[in-house]
């Protein structure tokens, strides 16, 4: 019986969005395929997680009191040859509180993590960088005695990425009244936010009228920044992906859509919390982004779209140059994280049906697989819901996740390891 084209293309959604079989979660790390940590206390995310060389994983959350560090072997157990028993927060000297959001490893072992300090008392935030020895020791060489806390007052970070001579880019936002502004600074080597970068060594969008925050950031070859922007976290607004380029000298790269930000509307329809979320690069220049808009039936869709090295959008990618998905049974599917994997295939992350999900595409954006996952063990092992807010891929294909567990009533931090395949 040969099916009907429309009702093949449904069924073929449905397989692609069945839930992950076991045989996807790496049994051999951790337990079971993930770890939860309960002893950083609830309401806690992994927000962020990097793979060394050798394999270890290094990870951090945002638990708060400082910036806090973790690093795992590579069969999931804590690393105690690192920091305490495998773990560093760093006290950021003058800060009533701090939390780490990002975190990236250089090839020699050293670590950077980076977040938000609040060194009035009042809720104003600035950037706070640290950088690790590989045995977890803070680098005296790094800022003072290994800290920086940097940026003008009422700045955030989001994510930050590594340049070739060992400079650190952060990119987040800066307030602006009731709603904030893109912002990125660079540092240099020692910590120094570097002179040749923007006006006053900060960029903000005040320029090309963008409000909002970026939500990654990559170093593009010769030094050039690329960056995934949305509105603020409790800003409703239309399924708008913003992408922003920025020259190596910290200008808005004209080339990119002549102004430097490209803005594609991909529904009308509004959101809160929603947008373009992660950025990797493409092949030749272009870049792709990840994210969630509204679909229709107030349902949460996935987005993966790439970009020309021009700021256009890539209409040989996926369909017309996006891959759009929603959960099984018009369920709501929202991506957080975005990696490049081996061959440049794609894998996301996020959540959906109270399951964490995996969304793998090729290169080219055909082949969309969605997996859903239980994952983490929360204390009194009862799993409420699951999600994906960080992802790195090891060296043999191996998937690492970042998020988070909810148990009866609060979140714990959880890490796992998917299979390759």
């Amino acid at each position: 019986m040969r099916l009907a084209p429309g009702l093949f293309l449904v069924l073929l959604l449905l397989l692609a969005a069945a839930p992950a079989r076991a045989a996807e979660v790496d049994g051999s790390f951790g337990s079971g395929g993930s770890v939860t940590l309960r002893s950083l206390g609830p309401d806690v995310l992994a927000r962020a997680v990097a793979v060394q060389p050798d394999g270890r994983i290094v990870a951090a959350t945002d638990n708060g009191g400082g910036l806090t560090v973790l690093r795992f072997t590579s069969r999931g157990r804590l690393d105690r040859s690192f920091g305490t028993r495998g773990h560093v927060t760093v006290a950021v000297p003058g800060a009533f509180a701090a939390a780490a959001r990002d975190v990236a490893v250089f090839r020699d072992g050293r670590i950077i993590v980076a977040g938000f300090a609040d060194t009035s008392g009042a809720g104003t935030r600035r950037l706070a960088v640290a950088r690790l020895l590989p045995g977890g020791d803070l680098d005296p060489s790094f800022g003072t005695d290994g800290v920086a806390v940097v940026g003008p007052e009422g700045s955030d970070v989001e994510a930050i990425a590594l340049g070739s001579e060992g400079e650190v880019v952060l990119a987040g936002s800066i307030a602006r009244g009731p709603r904030t502004a893109v912002l990125v600074m660079r540092l240099l080597a020692d910590a120094t936010p570097d002179p040749g970068f923007g006006s006053g060594r900060v960029v903000t969008s005040d320029s090309v009228r963008l409000a909002g925050r970026a939500r990654d950031v990559l170093v593009l070859p010769g030094g050039a920044v690329a960056l995934a922007a949305s509105t603020e976290p409790d800003v409703s607004a239309r399924g708008t992906f913003i992408a922003a380029r920025l020259t190596a000298a910290g200008a808005f790269d004209t080339s990119f859509n002549v102004d430097g930000v490209v803005r594609v509307l991909t529904t009308r329809r509004r959101l809160t919390g929603g947008g373009a979320a992660a950025i990797v690069p493409g092949p030749g220049g272009r870049l792709v982004l990840a994210g969630t808009v509204r679909a229709a039936h107030t349902v949460d869709q996935a987005v993966v779209l790439r970009l020309t090295g021009s700021g256009g959008l890539d209409r040989s990618f996926g369909r017309r140059g996006s891959v759009q998905l929603t959960a099984p049974h018009r369920g709501s599917l929202r991506l957080g994280a975005l990696a490049r994997g081996h061959g440049g295939s794609l894998v996301a992350g996020g959540s959906a049906r109270g399951s964490a999900a995996v969304l793998r595409v090729s290169g080219r954006g055909h082949g969309a697989r969605l997996s859903l996952l239980a994952l983490g063990h929360p204390p009194g092992g009862r799993r409420r819901a699951s999600l994906i807010d960080a992802l790195a891929i090891a060296r043999d294909g191996r998937i690492l996740t970042g998020g988070g567990v909810t148990g009866r009533r609060n979140v714990f931090p959880t890490l796992a390891r998917l299979l390759a395949h």
